[in-house]
């Protein structure tokens, strides 16, 4: 399953190179775009291996994530944590300023 791993406790697919999560759905079109030298048996290979249906698997799932409301330990596997950062609760996302 090398490069990705499951982080169970937030039912997400974290790909281990770039240090970010990625939708189930959405790993065929990456490898495709991302990763070319892959030949077609090789990136199915890679999505039935990294295929899990209890994970958050396209943008709309995404919507029932639980965001945690107390601060929580990094998580190693993720890139961050950043200082920074600013919350929007109705866009569901997290954005950061990096500073030089």
């Amino acid at each position: 399953m090398e490069p990705f791993k499951i982080l169970p406790s937030y039912k997400l697919l974290i790909y281990t190179v770039y240090k970010y999560y990625v939708l189930i759905n959405e790993i065929p079109t990456h490898l495709k775009n991302q990763h070319q030298q892959l030949t077609p048996a090789e990136r199915q290979a890679i999505f039935k291996a990294t295929y899990n249906p209890n994970l958050y698997n396209n943008q709309q799932s995404l919507s029932t994530l639980k965001i945690p409301t107390k601060p929580i330990l990094p998580i190693t596997e993720l890139k961050g944590p950043f200082t920074g950062a600013f919350r929007y609760d109705i866009y569901r996302f997290i954005t950061y300023t990096i500073h030089y």
